[in-house]
């Protein structure tokens, strides 16, 4: 079974991260050291220590977020990944979605965006967005980070897709913002998802509320220096940008001729409508051995998730959308 539902660089862990890896085995005895990394982190972004948060998790910062703050309604841009619905739904916050226009290319409309988060105690901004891969200006971050700390809302800046991205970081205005929190993670871009490991950036009084519920010792021993490892790797981002490069192109070859598919790239790969509608498009994927996400609008429109994998994973999924769209032919 081909999972297609996360996204997750396609080149895998960086061998600098796997030699640390091997070599933290050495190690397990020990309770995590996490100081190389903290300071690091913190010399890259120009923060202190008591600014960032390291967890199990970008999803696990989030959850303790809420509980912390206990907000009744957060304003998210859809479509969006269901995890975000989730977690939403499993700390009983009321998700009040806020729909991205295709017509416009998935970009936030920053009026209109205001308008609905004066209704609501939160708003929660991916950038970029997933999976849209739609990337904010940024004067509409430093606008609504502005609005948080005037309004005291809290306002969560979710860049866990940031480094496959050219986006300035935004740390250096996050920190000094009593209500604003940024979340990243090191299971996308560095491909270490199964090791568990995100982060917080945001004013020290907040994550030290959220730091009060975190449970002693949340980090595994292999976590910190694989991530310190992939973050030393200076060849690692380009090795990356020429694999996405080189299959952004073979995958544009695949898609010429498919009707009914419109493709938007993205910083990972494709988010592709399907024009018109096929019944059951997630179950036709799964009888062929492969997981996808599937999403639609209040318009109707439907939409598919392509996030780059392997050449010969990608070029499975080709063959499968292929097969699917055949079998699907609209009469006349």
């Amino acid at each position: 079974m081909l999972d297609f539902t996360m996204i997750s660089n396609p080149i895998g862990p960086s061998n600098k991260a796997r030699h640390a890896m091997r070599k933290a085995i050495g190690t397990v005895h020990r309770l995590p050291q996490t100081h190389f990394l903290t300071r690091h982190l913190c010399s890259t972004e120009g923060i202190t220590e008591e600014q960032i948060l390291l967890g199990h998790g970008a999803s696990h910062v989030l959850a303790l977020l809420l509980r912390v703050l206990h907000p009744r309604s957060i304003v998210l841009p859809s479509p969006v990944q269901h995890a975000y619905e989730d977690i939403l739904q499993q700390e009983r916050v009321e998700l009040r979605p806020f729909p991205l226009d295709p017509e416009q290319g998935f970009m936030v409309d920053r009026e209109r965006f205001k308008d609905c988060w004066r209704d609501a105690e939160a708003a929660l901004i991916l950038n970029p967005h997933n999976p849209t891969g739609a990337s904010l200006p940024e004067d509409l971050i430093t606008d609504l980070i502005r609005i948080s700390a005037e309004q005291k809302k809290l306002l969560i800046v979710d860049e866990t897709l940031k480094d496959f991205t050219v986006n300035p970081s935004r740390a250096h205005e996050v920190v000094h913002s009593p209500d604003t929190i940024i979340l990243r993670t090191f299971s996308t871009f560095y491909a270490l998802a199964g090791l568990r490991l995100g982060y917080a950036i945001g004013h020290q009084e907040l994550l030290s509320r959220i730091r009060q519920l975190m449970e002693p010792w949340p980090l595994n021993s292999l976590a910190p220096p694989a991530a310190l490892a992939s973050l030393r790797d200076k060849g690692y981002r380009k090795r990356t940008a020429e694999f996405l490069a080189v299959e952004t192109a073979y995958g544009l070859k695949k898609l010429q001729g498919l009707e009914r598919i419109k493709p938007l790239g993205t910083p990972w790969g494709f988010f592709l409508q399907v024009q018109p509608r096929i019944a059951d498009l997630k179950n036709l994927f799964f009888a062929r051995g492969l997981l996808i996400e599937e999403y639609g609008d209040a318009q109707g429109n439907q939409y598919l998730s392509f996030p780059f994998r392997s050449h010969p994973e990608n070029a499975t999924f080709f063959r499968a959308l292929q097969r699917i769209l055949r079998e699907q032919q609209v009469p006349g």
